[in-house]
């Protein structure tokens, strides 16, 4: 594992140790291989509780949606 935050680039292990390393192997690979949201082609969810917060600071929840 302290391979991955090596800071000598001639030390540190590359993306494919990495994916073959055990730490990586054993993780929920969904989470570190999603390729994430393309603005105006994915909805992008967004958290009620943050429209709450919004409001308290005087925006409406349609500027954020």
């Amino acid at each position: 594992m302290t391979k991955i935050m090596e800071t000598d680039p001639e030390k540190r292990y590359t993306a494919e140790q990495i994916k073959r390393h055990p730490w990586y192997t054993k993780t929920n690979k969904t989470v570190y291989e999603a390729q994430g949201l393309i603005i105006g082609k994915n909805e992008i969810p967004i958290e009620p509780s943050m429209l709450s917060h919004l409001e308290k600071f005087g925006f409406k929840a349609d500027f954020a949606t």
